[in-house]
């Protein structure tokens, strides 16, 4: 599914999908850091 979207030939979805994909990592790497390493977030 999201393949299809990222080789759409509308630049449009291409971006909304590839924004998704990225928040979602962010947040992601972002919440289990802040778990891992909370002794370290002063």
């Amino acid at each position: 599914m999201v393949r299809k979207k990222l080789t759409s030939d509308n630049l449009y979805e291409r971006i909304i999908t590839l924004t998704i994909i990225f928040l979602l990592v962010f947040f992601g790497i972002t919440i289990l850091s802040y778990y891992l390493l909370q002794k370290d977030f002063y």
